[in-house]
């Protein structure tokens, strides 16, 4: 209870890292929701709630605008983190239809509305001082397109499950990536560019790619856009 989970473990179990993570406390909140979708146990209930206790009352910023990356806390604030919290509290009011995860969830939206996303650059933001402020420097210039993908297709869940009118954060969020975050040529969506649309990492893993087949799928649910344009570049 005051500990959390640890970040890491060796094969035996052993703890080998034990930082509290608020990334790791998503993913965690998010297993146990799928779980109980699938099992309706009362365990996986208990343990997303003990998730969910240890983040409010441990990890709160004193601010109360959102959560501390790690404890103790290092680094530039993230939005990264905040992000998997939103999507994990969407899928545990999914498999309970309790309010709390709800509740949280809206926090968060509201989070990324006042602080994470610029909408008139149509940018979201990865690094952040202790006031959300973008970091200084190139840091707060980094923008990942997968990112940006990644938080439309999770708005577009909030717009389904909880009735909040984001279609113009989605809109806006896979605009910015699909004009400056993708490769005309490959079709490969770029790691990272800056906020004025310059690529900083032409390089391309796979999540973000797969972000992009979401986020064109979102676009579909949302403004009937066929995906398979998007969908078939993104698969070669």
């Amino acid at each position: 209870a005051d500990k959390g989970f640890a970040r890491q473990l060796s094969q035996t179990g052993d703890v080998v890292d034990p930082t509290p993570d608020l990334y790791d406390h998503a993913f965690v909140l998010f297993g146990f929701a799928c779980r109980h979708k699938a099992t309706k146990d009362a365990l996986s209930r208990e343990w997303m709630h003990r998730t969910l206790d240890f983040i409010e009352t441990r990890m709160r910023h004193p601010s109360g605008e959102g959560f501390w990356n790690t404890l103790p806390p290092e680094g530039w604030r993230q939005q990264n983190p905040h992000m998997h919290l939103t999507e994990a509290c969407l899928a545990a009011y999914e498999a309970t239809g309790e309010e709390r995860f709800a509740g949280t969830a809206r926090q968060l939206i509201a989070l990324f509305r006042a602080r994470l996303f610029n909408a008139s650059t149509a940018t979201l933001g990865e690094y952040f001082t202790d006031d959300w402020s973008p970091a200084p420097g190139e840091d707060g210039q980094i923008v990942e397109p997968g990112h940006q993908m990644e938080w439309a297709w999770i708005l577009n869940a909030a717009r389904k499950q909880l009735g909040i009118d984001t279609a113009a954060e989605i809109r806006a969020l896979i605009s910015f990536a699909e004009t400056h975050g993708v490769d005309p040529v490959s079709h490969a969506t770029y790691n990272s560019v800056t906020r004025a649309g310059a690529p900083l990492d032409r390089g391309s893993r796979t999540w973000p790619n797969t972000e992009r087949m979401k986020a064109a799928v979102a676009l579909w649910e949302l403004d009937g856009v066929d995906p398979w344009p998007v969908i078939g570049s993104s698969w070669v």
